[in-house]
């Protein structure tokens, strides 16, 4: 009957877009960028000509759970379902699972990059607003005090640039315990000579210095708490 033929046709059709599923399809599918991951390590990586990880030997897995070497052996058109932990969503996943607890160091990074980009701004907004200032300095000629008139922008522009390297290193610096006890206990001197300024300054200088120790107290906290309650992982 006609519908026979049409029928057998139909079912001949292989279920892989690059024909019957043998070892040079596999090769062709893969010939794509494929991520593989070793699921001792953890670690992703593209798929080359080992199914093994190279740092512990054991048989990498695709996105979807499925071996990479069960896939490869498999007769054709028989390939091996994903296992059931794929199918059940959030019952597990290819991935390290997520840190427990706020990331304090993470945080004191923040801040520290933070108060450092004000500093940076700051000096640059001061070189733009007054660019020359006049300063008494004495003629090493005569011994005379003369008046001498200064550009305080290269001055400020080198500063500028010294104040954002320091606080990059210290950016980076600051997710090492021992540094973090270093910068706390500086913090904690600095905010007690701020307190102990505070009388004797004029009412204009006072405002400056309590917002110094509301930022000197904030950034003691989540120092302190970087050592109560450190990130654990989630393992």
């Amino acid at each position: 009957m006609p519908g026979e033929w049409w029928i057998e046709v139909v079912t001949a059709v292989a279920p892989s877009a690059h024909g019957t599923w043998t070892p040079a399809s596999v090769c062709k599918e893969w010939a794509m960028a494929v991520a593989v991951c070793c699921p001792t390590c953890w670690a992703w990586s593209e798929l080359k000509s080992s199914m093994t990880c190279k740092r512990c030997g054991t048989p990498l897995v695709l996105p979807d759970g499925r071996r990479v070497d069960e896939v490869a052996s498999a007769p054709p058109g028989m390939m091996p379902p994903p296992p059931a932990y794929a199918a059940a969503g959030a019952v597990a996943a290819l991935g390290p699972p997520p840190p427990i607890g706020f990331n304090w160091v993470a945080a004191a990074r923040w801040m520290t990059a933070g108060y450092g980009a004000l500093a940076f701004l700051g000096l640059l907004a001061v070189g733009f607003v007054t660019q020359y200032v006049t300063v008494p300095v004495q003629d090493p000629a005569t011994g005379r005090i003369i008046d001498e008139t200064v550009n305080l922008r290269p001055i400020l522009l080198v500063a500028a640039i010294v104040v954002a390297v320091l606080f990059a290193l210290f950016t980076w610096l600051i997710g090492y315990g021992p540094v973090r006890v270093i910068v706390l206990v500086l913090t904690v001197l600095a905010t007690f000579a701020a307190l102990s300024r505070t009388g004797a300054e004029p009412a204009s200088a006072v405002v400056g210095s309590l917002v110094s120790i509301a930022f000197d107290l904030a950034f003691g906290f989540v120092l302190l708490m970087s050592f109560l309650q450190p990130q654990r992982s989630g393992y």
